[in-house]
């Protein structure tokens, strides 16, 4: 069972592989961490708790996606989205115990999605020529393609894995992302233009597949 439309979900109903019957995928809910509508966090906690008291889900399995920030303390600085995912992750912990399967996503890769998400905001920056602050000393964006993630996810549940668990993507410096992302511009613009200096590796395979005009 998928719940949601959006880019996870539609990962997943796309995806080679099939959930096992006995798993409920939670692809729905907040999606943009500069999220501050209030009513928007308790839609999601409505879904959630809605899903968990099902009287017919109540042997299932749930996949919740929260955040790889949470890998790290937060503080009274960080965003309300954050501090909502790990409230979340508390309570499905509590609540499901071995039947809760909280996947950490770093930044999601894929066509569509929130337009906020990394890529796509240093994307239309790039092909709108828009102004942004790069900060100096490394600053670094962790993608991952979102076509990955059903993979894994689904070679979790068949080990019967449970808890927290984190997904990995391919670790890259801003200033990189947002070079590459002008030779891509630049060869889409004129087919001829040699994109060389572009990595054939994972990164490059995203940049390629969804970085489109």
């Amino acid at each position: 069972m998928i719940c949601g439309n959006g880019l996870l979900g539609q990962a997943f109903r796309s995806a080679p592989c099939s959930l096992p019957p006995d798993a409920v995928v939670v692809a729905q809910g907040v999606s943009n961490s500069l999220e501050t509508d209030e009513a928007a966090f308790q839609r999601e906690w409505q879904t959630l708790r809605g899903i968990c008291t099902d009287p017919g889900l109540s042997s299932k399995r749930v996949v919740y996606f929260s955040t790889s920030r949470l890998d790290r303390p937060l503080t009274s600085d960080d965003r309300q989205y954050f501090h909502h995912k790990q409230d979340v992750e508390g309570w499905l912990l509590d609540a499901l115990g071995s039947r809760a399967l909280i996947v950490r996503l770093p930044h999601v890769v894929g066509l569509g999605g929130h337009p906020n998400t990394a890529f796509n905001y240093l994307w239309r920056s790039v092909c709108q020529a828009e102004p942004f602050v790069v900060f100096a000393g490394g600053e670094q964006r962790e993608l991952m393609d979102v076509a990955d993630i059903p993979m894994q996810v689904h070679q979790w549940l068949a080990a019967g894995r449970h808890g927290v668990h984190r997904m990995r993507g391919c670790s890259l410096e801003v200033t990189k992302i947002v070079r590459d992302m002008r030779l891509h511009l630049a060869q889409l613009r004129s087919p001829e233009t040699d994109e060389a200096g572009i990595e054939p590796d994972a990164w490059a395979k995203m940049l390629i597949r969804y970085a489109r005009r």
